[in-house]
């Protein structure tokens, strides 16, 4: 999810404003106070969930955005190794969300931006795969690597711990290698 996505969907209440207010007149004004008035906010569309074919986002009418297609799993051939950007340009996300490993095959994330770290949501049973060194709050700044291999075929998902709420997830595919 990018920033702009995020922020259509956060109530205006909740997003803290720069400067300071007061009466304008110099005095009695509290500095810690800020007051806006209210704005009517754009709420986000569910982003796609793919399944099958090929997904297209729509457009929507914004020139700083454009489509977006996600390929299925059906359509995307198991990789020996993949890259996984973490944060990329400052975006809580992880960039590709989605990808199919070969089994054996090993995955590298590089940190773009700081204060991330991968934590496992879903592995298949017997894996020892625990996401970044622990502990589990502990994050990583930018220009941080971490990778590892796995050997087991099945389905791994997992998130940032400090942004799992902002949508900040990824999931991928190990498949058999013949």
């Amino acid at each position: 999810m990018d920033r702009r996505t995020f922020l259509r969907g956060v109530p205006l209440a909740a997003v803290p404003l720069a400067g300071c207010s007061g009466s304008g007149d110099g005095g009695g004004g509290d500095p810690a106070t800020t007051t806006a008035s209210p704005e009517p906010t754009a709420t986000a569309s569910p982003e796609p969930t793919v399944t099958t074919g090929t997904a297209t986002v729509p457009d929507d009418g914004d020139d700083e955005e454009t489509a977006t297609t996600a390929t299925t799993t059906a359509e995307m051939e198991p990789q020996g190794s993949v890259t996984v950007l973490v944060g990329p340009g400052g975006n809580l996300r992880f960039e590709p969300e989605f990808f199919v490993l070969r089994e054996g095959g090993t995955v590298t994330w590089e940190w773009e931006s700081s204060g991330h770290n991968i934590r496992v949501s879903e592995k298949p049973d017997g894996v020892n795969w625990a996401g970044s060194p622990q502990p589990p709050r502990r994050t990583f700044d930018a220009g941080y690597t971490y990778d590892w291999s796995f050997e087991n075929a099945g389905d791994y998902a997992y998130y940032c711990g400090p942004h799992q709420d902002f949508g900040m997830t990824a999931a991928f595919r190990v498949e058999p290698f013949p």
